[in-house]
């Protein structure tokens, strides 16, 4: 399965027995996310570390396993789909989440429920990929 993910949901990874970890290693996934949501890792990190219980030597770990099963994909190649997902994105945070799933036409993974208000691009909770998985 083939899909765009948040920041919020990549942020579970850091989580020792988060259910996006989980999926991770159990399913073929192929996942992707704009290469800012690395900034927004970087930007959130004491948040991260204090609210998984990780260190800053295992924060700088993780984030390097995260980095092995995301692609993280630059601007420059999906920067022509910014202004087209500004006019539909319910959130001017998520516009390169959202450029980035219609640049490659997949889903975008989200718990966000506020992102579902447009019709642009399908958004999947981990409750919905999680069915999804299990009837494949």
């Amino acid at each position: 399965m083939n899909l765009v993910v948040d920041s919020n949901v990549l942020f579970t990874f850091f989580w020792k027995n988060s259910l996006f970890r989980k999926l991770l290693s159990e399913f073929s996934l192929t996942l992707f996310a704009p290469e800012y949501a690395l900034v927004e890792l970087r930007e959130h990190r004491q948040e991260i570390a204090k609210k998984s219980g990780v260190s800053s030597k295992a924060f700088d770990r993780i984030q390097e396993s995260l980095a092995e099963q995301v692609t993280f994909v630059p601007l420059e190649l999906y920067q022509n789909r910014l202004k087209e997902a500004l006019s539909f994105a319910p959130d001017p945070d998520d516009v390169d989440f959202f450029a980035l799933a219609v640049e490659l036409g997949l889903p975008l993974w989200s718990n966000d429920a506020r992102l579902k208000s447009q019709k642009k691009v399908a958004v999947l909770s981990t409750e919905q990929v999680l069915m999804l998985l299990g009837s494949s």
